[in-house]
Formats: C-alpha cells, structure tokens, sequence
C-alpha cells in the first residue's frame, strides 16, 4: 500500500487548515481488499461545490470532535448484498445537496 506521509506545517506555506462544517452525504466503495464507507464533507472556506469524499474511519480519526451519529444513517446490510446506494445525510448548510 501507498503510504502518504502527513504535510509539515512549516512546508504548507500560506495554505489554510480546513475543518468539517457538514457530512452531505455518505456511500460505500469498492477497494481491492475490502469494501469502505466514505463521506462527502463540506469544509470551511469552501463551497459544498468543492466537497471531498473521505474515507470515514480516516475522517474520524482526524476529526474525532466531529459529531457524526446524527450525519450517518448505518444500513442494515446481509451477506448476499453486493451493491449498495449512496445515501444522503442532512446537511448542516443551505446550500442543495450535490447531485
């Protein structure tokens, strides 16, 4: 596996640290190895135009103070389903939700 080493703060330069402002949106996706959940983040400074998809367990390990059990609805889900649908969450934004 690739490993993507952390950006030193000093080596940014005038870039600015974003922080999550809503979960839009939730989906599962395909790896080679096994299947995982990504959120589609609406970040601070930005538009929900630019959100991100990112890998959940990643997301909460950098933003652990980020309250996500009312952003993420878990499906019940068996062992014969192999596709699942991208589910949308309540934004905490006015802005429409991506398409």
């Amino acid at each position: 596996p690739t490993i993507i080493p952390e950006l030193d703060p000093s080596v940014v330069g005038n870039l600015v640290e974003v922080t999550p402002v809503a979960v839009l949106a939730s989906h599962y996706v395909q790896t080679p190895i096994e299947e995982k959940q990504q959120v589609l983040v609406h970040w601070s400074g930005l538009t929900t135009q630019e959100a991100t998809w990112e890998e959940l367990a990643a997301f909460k390990d950098r933003f652990p103070q980020f309250n996500l059990e009312d952003k993420i609805r878990l499906e019940e889900r068996g062992i014969d389903t192999s596709q699942h649908k991208s589910k949308q969450i309540s934004a905490d934004v006015g802005d429409p939700l991506p398409d």
